[in-house]
Formats: structure tokens, C-alpha cells, sequence
């Protein structure tokens, strides 16, 4: 039995690990694969291939053309989608083409539907105040969705708090270092 205990992981072949070999291999072939393919089509001019999407440049480009930086942002923007979780760098550009954006969409939304689908329901003065109703509401809804977000990011912050720090606490008693603690 003790030689048994002693051979027998010895002779045992675990089927998982060679599956995950496997799997880990074709992921890398099929990546170098999909990167040789979009380096050939740009080389032949293909704007599309590429592995960062380049729509974003729309928002950079009229954020730069209106100058919104200096005419929208109050110097917090920035700090407040770090807040909401928004790290990425077009995350500035696309909120400010948001907030110009926005009040004429509303607007024309709400202007089709008091004079096309209801034409009837209310005065032109109310109609009018309407249209303005649904400007303000493009104008303000991305600060009421980004204070919104803001907070709901915090509140989750502060209920896995505990939580984290518990696992941090076990790990660093356990004997890993601090950062690898912190990794965990």
C-alpha cells in the first residue's frame, strides 16, 4: 500500500493539465494568427484593421474643432470619471461631445413627438416649453448620470471593503508578502 501511495501520482496523468496546454496553445496561435492577419491588411491601407478601434477619433476631433475643453470642462471633469471608473483616455472627449450633443437629440426628439405623433395635445407655448424641458435634460443628464455612477461605484467600494480587507489580512497571517496580499 505505501508503495502504491508512493508510484501511484507517479503513473497518474492528470488529462486536465494536457487540455489546458492544449487550449493555452491554439489561444496563441489563433492570436498570432488574427495579429499577422490585421498587420497584412494594414499594410494594404485598410483603415478597419486595427486592434484599437479608431471611432473615438470622432469625438477627439470635434471636441478639438469647438474647443469644448475650455468652454465645458470645469477642471473636475477629468477627476470625476476617474471617480466613476472611466480611465480610459477618450473618456473626457466622448462625455464633452456628449454634453453638446445631447440637448439637440433630446430637443429634436421631443419636438417630433409634440408635433408629429401628438399635434394636438398642447399649445405652441407649451409645446415650446417642452422642446426647452427636454434641451435642459440632454444638457444636464450626463452630470446626473456621471454623479450617479460616482456614487454607485463608492457605494460598491465601500460594501467590498470589508470583504477585502478580511482576505488581505488572512493572506498576509498565512505568510505571503504584502504584495502579493494585495494581488490576491
Amino acid at each position: 500500500a505505501t508503495a502504491l501511495a508512493v508510484i501511484g501520482p507517479i503513473l497518474y496523468r492528470d488529462p486536465l493539465k494536457g487540455r489546458m496546454k492544449s487550449v493555452a496553445l491554439e489561444r496563441d496561435k489563433m492570436r498570432e494568427r488574427e495579429r499577422a492577419r490585421l498587420q497584412a491588411a494594414a499594410k494594404e491601407g485598410d483603415k478597419r484593421a486595427s486592434l484599437r478601434s479608431e471611432q473615438k477619433a470622432f469625438f477627439q476631433k470635434f471636441v478639438d474643432a469647438f474647443d469644448l475643453r475650455k468652454r465645458l470642462d470645469d477642471g473636475t471633469t477629468a477627476q470625476k470619471l476617474l471617480q466613476a471608473g472611466k480611465r480610459r483616455p477618450s473618456a473626457i472627449p466622448v462625455f464633452l461631445t456628449l454634453r453638446v450633443l445631447l440637448p439637440f437629440g433630446f430637443a429634436a426628439v421631443v419636438a417630433f413627438y409634440m408635433y408629429v405623433i401628438l399635434p394636438d395635445l398642447l399649445p405652441a407655448n407649451q409645446k415650446v416649453l417642452a422642446i426647452c424641458g427636454g434641451a435642459a435634460l440632454g444638457f444636464y443628464g450626463p452630470n446626473i448620470w456621471l454623479t450617479n455612477t460616482i456614487k454607485k461605484r463608492q457605494q460598491s467600494i465601500k460594501r467590498a471593503w470589508p470583504d477585502a480587507l478580511d482576505l488581505m489580512l488572512i493572506c498576509v497571517e498565512s505568510g505571503m508578502s504584502i504584495e502579493a496580499a494585495l494581488k490576491k
